[in-house]
């Protein structure tokens, strides 16, 4: 991985990404989600179960995100862009899905009642891809998970 740093510095500055998913019909959607991440860049999301970007994730996991910092001027325009798979996060990986968004998220905790009747899924990234035009315009890194 070129700037893995660089990569973990946008998604600290972040709180919500792009979330693309396939619908039944094979058109896109793509949905904002707040995320949490852990250091392998695994994405931590909370979703209604019946919402159609998870029933998209239920029946076809592939998925791709984006993320950029709101910046005024084209010349800092910087962000990730991912291709992988989102699952649901099962029971008995639950707990520790909790604690990464609530580490992030700390007012969830106060949403005991609906975060229980939410569901927790995990994207998993096969191919990243960093842009930052402060190095330049259209400068852009990328590699594909082993």
């Amino acid at each position: 991985m070129a700037d893995y740093a660089s990569v973990l510095s946008i998604l600290s500055e972040v709180e919500a990404m792009t979330l693309a998913t396939t619908g039944a019909d094979g058109d896109p959607r793509a949905t904002p989600v707040y995320f949490a991440f852990d250091d392998q860049l695994n994405l931590i999301f909370l979703s209604d179960r019946h919402s159609l970007h998870s029933m998209n994730l239920d029946r076809d996991a592939r998925a791709a995100v984006a993320m950029y910092p709101q910046i005024g001027d084209w010349r800092a325009l910087r962000g990730v862009q991912m291709q992988g798979s989102a699952r649901l996060v099962e029971s008995k990986g639950r707990g520790a899905a909790q604690a990464i968004y609530q580490r992030r998220f700390p007012f969830v905790a106060a949403f005991s009642e609906l975060i229980g009747e939410s569901s927790f899924y995990r994207f998993v990234p096969r191919w990243v891809r960093w842009i930052d035009n402060r190095r330049g315009f259209a400068f852009q890194e990328e590699w594909t998970a082993e």
